[in-house]
């Protein structure tokens, strides 16, 4: 068998351009918490999509502040029941928690610590932006969770 330097270059092409594999993340978009003066509402909101399944949803939590959300593996479903997502250690301050985010019927938990101490956060909080509104904190950009 007669081998040509074409006959190798494009051996070596198509052993290359084999699958790859692509990381898989959840993007977290619109995201947002806000602490209300009368310190009986709390909010939290975002939509998530998951840009590998085409999968998209709307995800809002309301709570009594006067109490912390506890840490659990319990999860709050989505407008769509698409998503479901929690609080790995509680929810006991809007500014610093850990969100855990999956997508319903599915065994994989992402999960994204939100601070807004840390260095370069994009997790912004502000006291007192309106007269209704005690904190206010929202997520500059878009939040890649990865899976």
């Amino acid at each position: 068998m007669h081998f040509t330097s074409f006959s190798l270059l494009a051996l070596a092409t198509t052993s290359l351009a084999g699958p790859v594999k692509r990381s898989e993340s959840f993007q977290v978009q619109h995201f947002s918490a806000a602490l209300y003066s009368n310190n009986t509402l709390g909010t939290l909101a975002f939509t998530v999509h998951d840009p590998t399944a085409h999968v998209g949803d709307a995800c809002y939590l309301s709570w009594n502040p006067s109490g912390e959300i506890q840490p659990g593996i319990e999860m709050n479903k989505c407008a769509h029941n698409k998503f479901q997502f929690g609080f790995r250690y509680g929810l006991g301050s809007i500014e610093n928690f850990t969100l855990d985010l999956q997508r319903v019927n599915s065994t994989q938990i992402a999960y994204q610590v939100v601070a807004a101490q840390a260095t370069d956060s994009k997790w912004k909080c502000t006291q007192n932006p309106d007269a209704a509104t005690k904190e206010r904190c929202e997520y500059v950009g878009i939040l890649d969770i990865n899976v």
